[in-house]
């Protein structure tokens, strides 16, 4: 199992198919309208935690996607920008009336402190080279 892990990660089809199928998915839960029967949250700014969530892995997951896939240099590096540009972006547009969604700072926080925290767990535990 632990080699086909590896296998995966370091697959460039894999990694562009799971980039495209998080930022797609990120995409339809950051614009679809909130549905009137949602569940009470278990705590105010509960959201923000499943931002934090969502652009860790999504900055993950673009990280594995530009070094595989693309092969470029800096792959962190553009990686954090391009998550960071898709939530600003996301967020921007969200007060559009026929999203009926509002914009939050907040969220915006969530999501650069969750590319921030990937950012240092991708320097962490794997190995980069020079690039």
């Amino acid at each position: 199992m632990q080699q086909l892990m590896q296998r995966l990660l370091v697959d460039k089809y894999f990694s562009l198919a799971a980039a495209f199928l998080c930022t797609v998915a990120i995409i339809f839960l950051s614009l679809k309208s909130p549905s009137k029967d949602s569940e009470l949250p278990f705590f105010e700014g509960q959201d923000k935690i499943y931002h934090f969530i969502s652009y860790f892995l999504l900055t993950i997951v673009y990280f594995l996607m530009y070094k595989n896939y693309f092969k470029t240099k800096f792959s962190l590096i553009k990686a954090g920008v391009s998550v960071i540009m898709l939530g600003t972006i996301l967020e921007f547009i969200q007060p559009l009336s026929f999203f009926n969604r509002d914009f939050d700072v907040f969220d915006l926080i969530a999501n650069f402190i969750g590319v921030i925290f990937a950012i240092i767990t991708i320097k962490i535990f794997i190995r980069i080279p020079s690039e």
